[in-house]
């Protein structure tokens, strides 16, 4: 591209040549000093901290001769695979820029390194490829293209992760050593179970199943007997009221009760209004009872299956009165 075309374009991008040229200008600085220092370093048998240097110097400024250092670096450190990648990219530099001198120098390390490489190869069975499938080797996506493939590797652990879309992910640890083979099969991954979420209907009805109060029952069963009494001496006192009624009606043939009654008609009318009071409230108060046990019984939820029972054979009413007097026994039997 012509200067004056690069000119217009960083103008048209809002940029200042001279603001881009300084920031490249002060990148390159930084870049040559932290290759300096990382040189120095290597020389002072700091190794690993050379490296961090050279590393740092090539992302700010890539260069040839960063390269070939970065990647001796990388050879003395021990991690052979990644010098022996460095050392192709700088002969493939080298042989662009007829630099002979370069170009034989790295292709010795590289002849160097070939026979002692770590090589892994992670196979995946066709059967074993299911839908999303993605491979990890060393935090990096392995792909497709390379599964299989005996690939160089630096001496070490090496991590292998396999995960898919509604899959349990696979891990696995293998150990790379030089001028070894290591191959990781990965099997078939298995189908990640979805938890069941109950609807709010079930979650309901569970709830209601749990919260049993068994003194409900109790108390509903002794309402409902008592209401059943009630009802029972209701109807008695009903009946006899009738009874009563008709027999002082025989006694008292004329309008003028009084004066034309015997003394047992005037009893026996006595006797029925008093009656007929026990019978209604008797009888309204077993109705009302008998509601209170429904309540009570329906209310109390469901017990567990081993205690629905009530745990007694029968129940028996027995409703007795006499002439001033009403009354009802309850009889539960066990």
């Amino acid at each position: 591209m012509k200067p004056y075309l690069v000119f217009l374009c960083l103008v048209a991008a809002g940029v200042s040549p001279v603001t881009a040229f300084a920031q490249g200008a002060d990148a390159r600085v930084v870049a040559e000093s932290l290759f300096r220092d990382g040189r120095r370093l290597m020389d002072a048998g700091q190794i690993a901290e050379g490296c961090r240097k050279l590393e740092a110097s090539e992302r700010l400024d890539s260069a040839p001769g960063t390269m070939l250092a970065l990647a001796t670096c990388h050879e003395e450190e021990g991690r052979s695979a990644t010098a022996w990648s460095e050392f192709n990219q700088a002969l493939s530099v080298a042989r662009r820029d007829n630099r002979a001198d370069r170009a034989r120098f790295a292709s010795e390390h590289i002849a160097t390194l070939e026979p002692v490489l770590p090589r892994l190869a992670v196979d995946v069975p066709p059967e074993n490829r299911v839908r999303g499938l993605v491979l990890v080797r060393n935090s990096a996506e392995l792909n497709e293209a390379a599964w299989g493939v005996d690939l160089p590797a630096d001496p070490g652990t090496v991590v292998i992760e396999a995960r898919a879309p509604g899959r349990v992910p696979w891990r696995v640890e293998a150990r790379a050593t030089p001028g070894t083979l290591v191959r990781v099969s990965i099997p078939l991954l298995a189908v990640q179970e979805t938890p069941k979420v109950p609807s709010p209907l079930l979650t309901l009805r569970d709830t209601s199943a749990r919260a049993y109060h068994p003194a409900r029952r109790t108390a509903a069963i002794a309402v409902g007997g008592a209401s059943a009494a009630a009802l029972g001496i209701g109807i008695y006192a009903g009946v006899r009221t009738l009874q009563k009624r008709s027999s002082s009606d025989a006694e008292c043939p004329t309008v003028e009760f009084e004066a034309h009654c015997t003394e047992t008609g005037v009893t026996d009318n006595r006797d029925a209004h008093t009656l007929a009071t026990v019978s209604n409230v008797a009888i309204g108060a077993g109705v009302v009872g008998l509601f209170v046990a429904g309540y009570l019984w329906f209310s109390a939820g469901s017990p567990p299956a081993p205690a629905r029972k009530l745990g007694f054979t029968h129940v028996r009413i027995l409703p007795t009165a006499e002439l001033h007097s009403v009354g009802g026994q309850f009889e539960a039997v066990w």
